[in-house]
This record gives structure tokens, C-alpha cells and sequence, in this order.
């Protein structure tokens, strides 16, 4: 819907519910705050895109739905939300260290609507636990497609916020992407392994400080492309083709500048690598012809078919050959 075509139709904004709410800091609060878009006869109005923003106090606002548990990262100080069925748009707010909140949702050419909300002592760190990428399987000296997600919660189940997680490799002598990160707005934090250069157990630890450690395993198998003498082609140096197609994680991954998508080719084939974001739409073709037998490489700047960066957030990138369709996922952190 455009900005002119909300204009008309929607004639105020008004409070719903969440506001006065007060919680220890660096936790989310109990209830979201929902405001109601309404027309001039009082009547809600559906797909209206609302602003919600922080503007006292420091806390980190986030989706009221949770729709990918394992999503790390997704709070900020402004969002937007779209109203519901019943004109409904709301949002989640994790408190800041400060004592004063004050939040406001707009919509353009109408009043502001101001929510506060209060901090109340400090939670301290109870729990730590594991949320997903356990035990997962991966090629040798490379990286695993999910990364290892932790939470960090109070005696009452809360998620907390800003609390320092220490990620080690404890067996396998594979890398990390970071041996720290600080939970988000929902209490979590995560990096990313890659196997070490043995088949076998990989694990690692993650820690907070005054907890119980929670581990994580990884299982390094070896393909038929360890055999490679040198896995860049035109080095100079033999190399055995490939038994079968594979798409490789990208690396870095995540990244912020530049990242190189990897693919390997048993003969020459007509072959397509394209970006995608999670929603399905094309946003960027980064080869489209033919190829020979061999390793390939391209590299993704992180901007769509008119040379526009895109935004943050996870990505689907597709190789598809005479023979194959393989697809993995990308996260581009600016």
C-alpha cells in the first residue's frame, strides 16, 4: 500500500495495550505493545505498515512473532509491523539498563502513539541452553550450513539480553567464526563452526560465566574430492575431477563486503548460480551458461541485478546444472 493510499484511509492511531509495563533490565517484557489502525468511522484497517521505534531509554525492539527459533540477531531500535485482520500492529520490547523507556509507533501524516515502560533491578544468568545446530554433519575443513545457537535465561525463564557467551573448540581442532558474541533481544547467540581437517568428533563449548557449559558435536566425513591434489583449478597443479556435483558453503559466511560461493562439476554442463532471498524471489544471477568439469568459484558483493546493495539477513543461493539442483543458505551481515 502507498504512503498517499494510507493517508486516506487510515484516520488515527490508537493505544491497544502493553503500556506502563516494568521488568528487570536486559529482559524482554511480559506483553507486547499493540496499537490499532482505524479509519474516519472508527473501523479497523488491515495491512497498514506501522513504525515502532525506541526513543528513550536504549532497549531493543523484535518481532511479537518468533517464527525462526533459531534466528539470532533480529532486534533492533526501529521496526515496522504491519496491522492485522483486525487493524492490530504490535511489537516486543527488551529493556534496556536504564531505568526510563519510551517507545513510539507512527504512522506518517497522523500522531504519534507513546508507550513507556520501566526497568526494575537486574536478572542475573541461570540457565544457558542449548537451541539448535547439535549434532550435525559436515565435509572436512569446511563449514557447517547451521551455526551453533545458544540462550541464556533467568530463574524464571526469561531471556536475557547483552550477557557475553565464550564459544571453544574442545575436540576436532576445528575454527570458529567467533569465540564470543552477546545474546540478542531474545536471550540468544551463536557462531559457526568449520570442521577441522581429520574425519571424526568435532565439539564445542559454550560458556557464561557462574553457568553450566553446554556442548555441541559435529561429525567431519571425508568425500571423494579429498583426493584433490590442489582444489583451485589453474594453479598449475593436477587435479582429479569431482565423482558427483557439489555445492559448498560459502565462505566467509556469515559476511559483511564480499563472499565466494564454491561449486565443483563431474563434465561440463549448462549451469545457473543465482541468489534468492527466503521469500523466493530472484535477487541476483551470478553465472548463467556453460561450464567444464572441475572446482568453481564466483564471488557475491551482496547487492541485486541493479548493483544495489541489499539489506541484512539470511539469503538462499542455487546452483542448477543438466544434472542437479543444489541450494544452500547464505547470511549477510552489514
Amino acid at each position: 500500500m502507498s504512503k498517499v493510499a494510507v493517508a486516506q484511509t487510515v484516520h488515527s492511531l490508537a493505544k491497544v495495550s502493553g503500556d506502563g509495563q516494568q521488568g528487570p533490565a536486559n529482559t524482554r517484557l511480559a506483553k507486547p505493545f499493540v496499537v490499532s489502525a482505524l479509519n474516519q468511522d472508527g473501523s479497523p484497517v488491515a495491512g497498514v505498515s506501522v513504525s515502532f521505534s525506541v526513543t528513550a531509554g536504549g532497549g531493543l525492539l523484535s518481532p511479537t512473532s518468533d517464527a525462526d527459533p533459531c534466528a539470532v540477531g533480529s532486534s533492533v531500535s526501529s521496526i515496522a509491523s504491519y496491522t492485522d485482520a483486525n487493524g492490530q500492529a504490535s511489537v516486543r520490547l527488551t529493556l534496556g539498563s536504564q531505568v526510563e523507556h519510551s517507545i513510539n509507533a507512527t504512522i506518517e501524516g497522523l500522531e504519534p502513539v507513546a508507550f513507556t515502560a520501566t526497568t526494575s533491578g537486574q536478572a542475573s544468568p541461570h540457565r544457558l541452553t542449548k537451541v539448535c545446530g547439535d549434532s550435525q554433519k559436515g565435509l572436512v575443513d569446511e563449514q557447517l550450513t547451521e551455526p551453533f545457537v545458544v540462550s541464556v535465561s533467568a530463574e524464571n525463564g526469561a531471556a536475557i539480553a547483552r550477557v557475553v557467551v565464550s564459544f571453544a573448540v574442545t575436540a576436532g581442532e576445528g575454527t570458529l567464526s567467533s569465540a564470543t558474541a552477546t545474546t540478542d533481544a531474545n536471550g540468544r547467540a551463536a557462531t559457526l563452526l568449520t570442521l577441522g581437517s581429520e574425519a571424526g568428533a568435532n565439539t564445542v563449548a559454550a560458556t557464561v560465566e557462574g553457568l553450566a557449559a553446554v556442548t555441541f558435536t559435529a561429525t567431519g566425513e571425508k568425500s571423494a574430492l579429498a583426493s584433490l591434489f590442489d582444489t583451485f583449478l589453474g594453479s598449475g597443479k593436477l587435479v582429479a575431477l569431482p565423482d558427483r556435483t557439489q555445492l559448498l558453503q560459502n565462505a566467509p559466511n556469515p559476511f559483511n563486503s564480499q563472499t565466494v560461493l564454491s561449486y565443483f562439476l563431474p563434465e561440463p554442463s549448462l549451469t545457473r548460480l543465482e541468489v534468492f532471498s527466503l521469500t523466493g524471489q530472484r535477487v541476483a544471477v551470478l553465472h548463467q551458461g556453460p561450464q567444464q568439469a572441475g572446482y568453481h568459484r564466483l564471488h557475491w558483493d551482496g547487492r541485486d541485478a541493479a548493483g544495489h546493495p541489499v539489506a541484512s539477513g539470511a539469503y538462499l543461493y542455487r546452483l542448477v546444472t543438466d544434472e542437479a539442483a543444489l541450494t544452500r543458505k547464505l547470511i549477510l551481515l552489514r
